[in-house]
């Protein structure tokens, strides 16, 4: 099902897996990037990036493919 964006996720830095629609990645530079339920002000809920490492957490995402940029872009200056 999310074949595609886990393979661009690897591309940017190796280690991550899947269960579902959450991706985890135990790397030092990895991280989690899942979803939330649907509240009242985010009915379709909304995407999150989780680091291993000290970058800051990025919340109110709007989509899968969204959350990915923000992490290759979170990820420009970091090793992986």
């Amino acid at each position: 099902m999310f074949e595609n964006q886990l393979e661009q996720l690897n591309n940017i830095c190796p280690g991550w897996t899947t269960n579902g629609s959450m991706f985890t990645n135990s790397t030092e530079h990895g991280g989690i990037i899942d979803k939330t339920f649907p509240t009242e002000k985010y009915p379709n809920g909304y995407w999150f990036i989780i680091f291993n490492d000290d970058r800051e957490i990025i919340i109110e995402i709007k989509s899968l493919n969204d959350a990915i940029d923000a992490f290759d872009k979170a990820s420009e200056l970091e090793f992986c």
